[in-house]
């Protein structure tokens, strides 16, 4: 059984990878996105330019369990 510490939303991409890789699973398709709609993020780079290097919100990762483990 796996522990969750709370800061499963704010982990990078490479943190998750890690994780992934220690468990019995491969990644088959990985992808992420934006909470907000397309015409609310432009909006919110036009009041502040830098948001626009924000990273993406949320990271999907579709998994496969491995064979023979």
């Amino acid at each position: 059984m796996s522990q969750v510490l709370g800061n499963e939303r704010f982990m990078k991409r490479n943190k998750w990878r890690e994780i992934i890789d220690k468990s019995n699973a491969e990644i088959i398709k990985e992808t992420g996105y934006h909470y907000k709609t397309l015409q609310n993020r432009i909006i919110d780079i036009c009041k502040k330019p830098s948001r626009i290097f924000k990273p993406i919100a949320l990271y999907v990762f579709v998994l496969k369990e491995k064979e023979g483990k």
